[in-house]
């Protein structure tokens, strides 16, 4: 199957952190934003993003929090997330889910306790930090992405993105594979931007994955994090279409707010090409 590829490069910008107060207080929010590409009329079920904290070793906590109407039903579903940006893995998760709306207040006195408790295990300080804009570059040499993703056709005839692979390229040092995924589901691939550690050099990429639902013109947002150290791991390779003895200029709009890919709705259903 053909693979769709797209590359967006990335050069530096600063990303400003403010130290928290002894104990936990609830973050502000990261607006994570995103285009209404599916039409109009389209609704989306988009968490609430609130970075909480790094740890010197990697980790990164976050939370997300929705509350929304479905089915004529309100409902509200909070995630607590420490997660090792190293290998990805998910060190510790809570999540609280209702039939009812309920406040982000009332969610987080219900789990206050064990939250601390947890950052503290994994020595992590309370940062609020900006959301990284895309190109940015490091001290090391211009830093860029390239998504690789393949589409399957559903039994029910719609199209979806199946497999993920995320690149990231380091200048001319290289690059390393930071991220797959299979059988994705996602009808749509957003990056709005990073959060960056305050003890290394290492960053949080966000990747928003838009998928369908049972009800029509109703679409959930998934937010996956992606860990990326800015100076180890890249291997001898190029992006695709670079020229040996050129510097790697952006493809697409700089000034533009998201990095998209979207699915083919003319994807060929027998010879698996677009």
């Amino acid at each position: 199957m053909k693979r769709l590829i797209l590359i967006a490069l990335l050069f530096v910008n600063g990303v400003m952190f403010a130290g928290g107060p002894s104990g936990t207080y609830i973050p502000a929010e990261v607006e994570l934003p995103l285009s209404s590409a599916e039409g109009k009329g389209a609704d989306y079920i988009m968490p609430r993003f609130y970075p909480v904290g790094w740890s010197k070793d990697g980790k990164f906590a976050y939370f997300t929090y929705s509350s929304f109407e479905y089915n004529g039903t309100a409902n509200t579903i909070f995630k607590f997330v420490i997660q090792n940006l190293i290998d990805d893995k998910l060190v510790w998760e809570t999540t609280f889910a209702k039939g009812k709306e309920v406040s982000l207040a009332e969610v987080w006195a219900k789990y206050e306790n064990e939250i601390n408790a947890k950052l503290a295990q994994n020595k992590i300080s309370q940062y609020e930090g900006e959301l990284g804009k895309f190109p940015f570059k490091t001290a090391k040499g211009a830093v860029d992405y390239e998504v690789r993703v393949t589409q399957k056709k559903s039994s029910l005839g719609y199209t979806y993105i199946d497999s993920i692979e995320f690149h990231a390229f380091l200048g001319k040092t290289g690059d390393k594979i930071i991220y797959k995924e299979k059988n994705s589901q996602a009808i749509r691939l957003s990056v709005p931007g990073f959060m960056k550690s305050p003890f290394e050099d290492r960053v949080a990429i966000v990747l928003l994955k838009v998928k369908r639902s049972d009800e029509e013109g109703l679409y959930p947002v998934e937010i996956q994090i992606i860990g990326c150290h800015l100076g180890i791991g890249f291997k001898q390779t190029k992006p695709s279409g670079d020229d040996e003895d050129e510097d790697v200029e952006p493809d697409y709009d700089p000034d533009a707010d998201e990095f998209e890919i979207e699915i083919d709705e003319d994807f060929g259903e027998t010879d698996g090409n677009f």
